[in-house]
């Protein structure tokens, strides 16, 4: 377990005064491995929310190339990465915006092929894909790890959650 360092508690100074989290939740989240499948609308935020809470590493799995019709909802990605490769755009971003986290970024969609090594040592799985082939595999992946899915989905303006703690 790697313990907090005087540089994490100035940043993370906020959150280690917040009531029943203290240091202990701090140097909880800072040992944590987050997966979370797709990045656009939900899964960016997202990600930007755990990178900032100081997450300590995060397998992310988005594939494809950018295309102008995601820079109104995909908040990682920018004008410069349109034509190019998503993944690319996610890691420089989170790079810039946190250093301090590790990162492992998988230019590939969540598939029956890739599940299982995409969620190898992971503590928690975000599911943010649009396809409930995806959605489907993360969730029987959660079950068979029995680790906790937050699967979540959007449709037009309305957003879905949906937590699954196995067992």
């Amino acid at each position: 377990m790697n313990p907090l360092s005087d540089q994490d508690r100035s940043i993370y100074e906020w959150q280690l005064d917040v009531p029943g989290f203290g240091e202990e939740g701090q140097e909880k989240l800072r040992n944590s491995t987050a997966l979370v499948s797709r990045v656009g609308g939900l899964g960016g935020p997202l990600c930007f929310s755990l990178a900032a809470a100081g997450i300590g590493k995060l397998v992310i799995a988005h594939g494809g190339d950018l295309r102008l019709d995601d820079l109104n909802r995909q908040i990682l990605m920018s004008w410069d990465g349109v034509g190019k490769s998503r993944s690319d755009s996610i890691e420089e971003t989170l790079r810039r915006f946190n250093p301090n986290i590790e990162l492992q970024v998988v230019p590939e969609n969540v598939t029956e092929e890739n599940v299982e090594a995409l969620a190898a040592g992971v503590d928690i799985i975000f599911g943010a894909a649009p396809l409930f082939e995806e959605r489907l595999l993360l969730n029987r992946e959660a079950v068979r790890r029995r680790i906790p899915l937050i699967d979540s989905a959007m449709y037009n303006l309305e957003g879905r959650i949906i937590p699954v703690i196995p067992g």
